[in-house]
């Protein structure tokens, strides 16, 4: 996954006046740089790499935990958490830095590309595990730097069935109720409902603007699914979210998860061990 820095993060000093007014002047700001970087994650190891061709005596600073020269600079985090990286280098016959602040995220176990969900028995924080009302199926989530990854087992039944249950998750990329579309007590930015794990798959990813309108903009956002098929009697399905495309920057999200019959006249509804439908997931796991 790659992203890319463009400006410099700083504080700009401002000083107070006689007058309490502000004058063109007053502020004295940095200049927005003309260098910039990128960088790929797998787990906790980064590749940065300076992305302004001209730019040269490139260096690098992971505030605290390690420097290094060259465009390209690889990096290990030690362990998850917030770092500042600054790049420095010379454009133009000046040199300039720019800096930003990393959420480093942990690594996760899953893998979407295994054909297997037996990884998913390594994931075993509480907060990541949840049991339909109805006792007909479990769920659990999890998350890396790239991903948001989610697991359904569900019993099959009438109107449950693997070609059937529809599955409806929300997602509050910022776990913010104020923003995004209000439901189940949470301010949700993605609300998909569909089938597309079987094999005639139909799927809607709607947005705020497009609930509010009650029009159907269909999928508008992909859906990575891993292993999905009937096994021991059960539907069982894993799939990701990129979260860079669904905005899930932060130290948390929330989420509402269930599945509806084939004709919308039962729920199986996922709870925590609370009971609650909706809930607010820490992203900021230490391991």
């Amino acid at each position: 996954m790659k992203h890319k820095i463009l400006l410099l993060l700083g504080i700009a000093a401002m000083f107070s006046l006689p007058t309490s007014c502000v004058h063109k002047g007053d502020l004295e700001l940095e200049p927005i740089p003309d260098i910039s970087f990128e960088y790929e994650i797998n787990g906790l190891s980064y590749v940065f790499k300076s992305t302004v061709p001209g730019t040269t005596n490139v260096s690098w600073e992971v505030l605290g935990q390690g420097t290094g020269s060259g465009e390209t600079f690889n990096f290990t985090f030690p362990k998850p958490g917030s770092y500042w990286v600054t790049m420095t280098g010379t454009y133009n016959g000046m040199e300039q830095s720019v800096s930003t602040k990393l959420l480093v995220a942990k690594p996760s176990v899953i893998s979407l590309t295994d054909n297997t969900v037996a990884d998913w028995d390594k994931v075993t924080y509480p907060d990541f595990i949840f049991t339909g009302q109805e006792g007909r199926g479990t769920a659990k989530f999890d998350y890396d730097a790239k991903y948001l990854y989610f697991l359904f087992i569900l019993e099959e039944g009438p109107g449950y069935g693997y070609d059937e249950a529809i599955l409806n998750f929300r997602l509050d990329a910022d776990d913010n109720p104020a923003t995004g579309y209000s439901t189940a007590s949470m301010g949700v930015e993605w609300y998909y409902e569909g089938v597309g794990w079987n094999h005639d798959p139909w799927g809607n990813m709607w947005t705020p603007e497009s609930l509010e309108s009650g029009v159907d903009p269909g999928m508008t956002l992909p859906i990575v699914w891993g292993f999905h098929d009937v096994v021991d009697g059960k539907t069982v399905m894993e799939f990701g979210l990129d979260r860079n495309a669904y905005g899930v920057n932060t130290t948390r999200c929330g989420l509402y998860m269930m599945f509806y019959t084939n004709e919308w006249s039962r729920a199986e509804r996922f709870v925590n061990s609370a009971g609650d439908t909706s809930y607010h997931l820490s992203l900021d796991k230490t391991e």
